[in-house]
């Protein structure tokens, strides 16, 4: 039990720690960033915890929390996106990541652009109610990760038992 929920965790991190590009919920390319991708998960994975917890039912489930991320909705909104709305989203949470992030604009001509916390937090709050943003799948990832790692320490395990049994009946039959 110990190593599966070692290897959900240490997924997890692998995921978060991936480049990626940010996008629109629908896809389209959210301009103003690196190209080679960013990262900016370093909270997340500092909270990160993956327990074993026993059901009412007396069955185990691993339980992925970030205990002290507020809002506590946050990690799962990044790993499943958001929708284009109506409504901005809590300003607090980006300026709080603004002031962390050294984040940039360009105006029309290319030429990086000054601004305030302020104004940086609402342009950004302004494009994720617009376009959205697209999830980071980072749980199912990980879980697939975890499949994979789990079929393949069970086909080598598999494959020593079934050496075994051959080898012990290659010595029972001489």
């Amino acid at each position: 039990m110990e190593l599966m929920r070692v290897l959900l965790y240490n997924a997890i991190v692998t995921e978060l720690r991936m480049p990626y590009k940010p996008q629109g919920y629908n896809g389209q390319p959210k301009t103003g960033f690196n190209r080679r991708g960013s990262v900016a998960t370093g909270q997340l994975v500092e909270d990160l915890t993956v327990e074993w917890d026993e059901t009412p039912e007396g069955n185990f489930q691993l339980v992925v929390s970030f205990p002290t991320i507020q809002p506590s909705f946050l990690p799962f909104i990044i790993d499943e996106g958001r929708r284009p709305s109506t409504k901005y989203p809590p300003l607090a949470a980006i300026e709080a990541w603004v002031r962390v992030k050294p984040v940039f604009f360009r105006d029309s001509g290319g030429r990086f652009g000054k601004g305030t916390v302020k104004q940086r937090t609402f342009l950004i709050a302004r494009s994720i109610k617009e376009k959205g943003f697209k999830g980071r799948f980072f749980l199912q990832k990980a879980e697939n990760r975890v499949i994979n790692q789990l079929e393949k320490l069970g086909e080598e395990a598999m494959a020593n038992y079934f050496q075994t049994l051959i080898e012990n009946q290659f010595v029972n039959l001489l």
